[in-house]
């Protein structure tokens, strides 16, 4: 995944620095796409995050707010904002009882936005800094930042309306705050939205 992430910001560093791609890629792209503008937009999403020692779990269902500014069709920046209001609770192998918590998890992130659009289809990807906070656990909330990377598709209904699908990986390191602080932890995220351009 990284590597592929790697490959679409080269792609976007040559059309930036006047390279070409080719015509079929971009042959109604011209037409459908604007220059710069403004954008908001809502998604549906789940984050799980792992203890990879123990296997224990939380995952949460959940809303995501955004907004951007898309500054070219190449680059956009982007905030989010994620609530989760379904979570559930596997203990692993650390018997502790299924689904005994009852918290919820929260999120931020401010992204960077390489595109590569083919028509009305565009590739992007997301490359910034966020935040994630387990709420209401045993010991207190437990609150971790740190650089989040993530690809996604995304395609033109109409001139002003898009569906999206990404993914994120909001964290990748040892602990999460207090918990589990030997083990490696990961939090992962998958959406699915719509964004509106202003």
């Amino acid at each position: 995944m990284r590597k592929w992430i790697v490959v679409l910001l080269l792609s976007v560093s040559v059309v930036m620095a006047g390279g070409s791609v080719p015509e079929s890629m971009l042959s109604d792209t011209k037409a459908s796409v604007g220059s710069d503008y403004y954008y908001a937009g809502f998604g549906i999403g789940k984050v799980w995050v792992n203890d990879g020692a123990s296997d224990e779990e939380i995952a949460s269902a959940g809303l995501t707010v955004q907004v951007g500014y898309q500054y070219s069709p190449y680059i956009a920046i982007e905030g989010r904002l994620f609530y989760g209001m379904d979570t559930t609770y596997d203990p692993g192998s650390t018997g502790n009882l299924a689904n005994s918590y009852d918290g919820h998890l929260s999120g931020w992130g401010v992204y960077l936005k390489p595109m590569l659009p083919m028509g009305r289809l565009s590739v992007y990807g997301l490359i910034g800094y966020g935040g994630l906070m387990l709420h209401d656990l045993e010991g207190g909330d437990a609150y971790e930042d740190s650089f989040q990377w993530g690809a996604g598709l995304q395609y033109q209904v109409t001139k002003n309306v898009h569906v999206f699908v990404d993914y994120l990986k909001l964290y990748d390191d040892k602990g999460f705050d207090y918990r589990a602080t030997k083990d490696a932890v990961n939090a992962t995220m998958w959406t699915v939205g719509l964004t509106i351009r202003f």
